[in-house]
This record gives structure tokens, sequence and C-alpha cells, in this order.
């Protein structure tokens, strides 16, 4: 279990997206997933709708993280995956992390640890000033709701 330096915890407004400082980056994953299995972060096309977020504190600095899932189909799981799809509701997740640059290897195993039990990780190399992290998911709604399922394979 890797540890982020200098964190404590502590709650921002439930209005603005939560704000934790987290001493194990464990816990952290932990809540992201399961901002991932709550109703609110299934995309929506409705102009008011914002993909739920939270954020790791370390010092004065924050890991900002957005928490998208959309349903697929049958054959969007199989095209992307290359695969048969699992009879079950398929899910692709997009999770993204702002933050410093300095804080990347952070907002990374953040990321990983949400994303272990996927059946594929794609990661997009954004590069922005501040520094983003975009990772897409493919989950099957046990994976979704257990946090259980096969060793992660690079897609």
């Amino acid at each position: 279990m890797t540890k982020c330096p200098h964190a404590t915890t502590t709650r921002r407004d439930r209005k603005a997206a939560a704000v934790f400082r987290i001493g194990e980056c464990n816990s952290a994953a932990a809540h992201a997933a399961s901002l991932l299995r709550h109703p609110r972060s299934l995309a929506r096309i409705t102009p008011g709708w914002r993909a739920p977020s939270m954020s790791v504190a370390i010092g004065n600095q924050e890991i900002t993280i957005h928490v998208t899932r959309r349903r697929i189909s049958t054959i969007m799981w199989e095209s992307i995956h290359g695969g048969p799809a699992p009879d079950q509701p398929l899910y692709l997740a997009t999770l993204t992390a702002e933050f410093p640059r300095w804080m990347a290897p952070y907002a990374r195993h953040v990321l990983d640890a949400v994303a272990a039990p996927a059946w594929s990780n794609r990661e997009e190399n954004t590069e922005s000033p501040d520094g983003q992290i975009v990772q897409h998911l493919l989950l099957t709604q046990e994976q979704l709701h257990h946090a259980t399922g096969p060793m992660r394979e690079a897609a």
C-alpha cells in the first residue's frame, strides 16, 4: 500500500466536489470507485449534468478526479475489446484527473487503483500545462458493483 506524503482528512461543502486529504492513495481510489458506482456518474444528455468529482489534497495542491460512465452495447464492447462480450450490462467508464505536474505519480496511482478490476484499460496521453490523465475502462455490471474481476489487461 503506497502512502501519499503529507496528507490528512477534511471535506468541503456538499455542493462542491468532495475534497479529501487522504493519508493513503488507496482510500482515495476506493472513494473514486464508489463515485463510479453512484447513479449520478451515468452520463446524461441534459445540459446541466456534470460528472461527479472528488479531490485528493496533498499540501495546498489538489488532484481533481472526474468520473463518468456510459452504458454500451455488446457490439461496441466487442469492437473495443476484440473479444466476446459478457452476458450482463456493460459500461465504458472515463476517469479524468487534473493536477499540477509534480503530482502525476500520485494521480496515476489513484487512477490505477480504481481501474484495477476493469477488463480493459486505455490511457490517453494528453499533455497540458497543469497536467491531465484520462483513462477509459471497460466494466461489467458485476465489476462495477463488486469491484472484482479479471486482472487488468493492456488494451
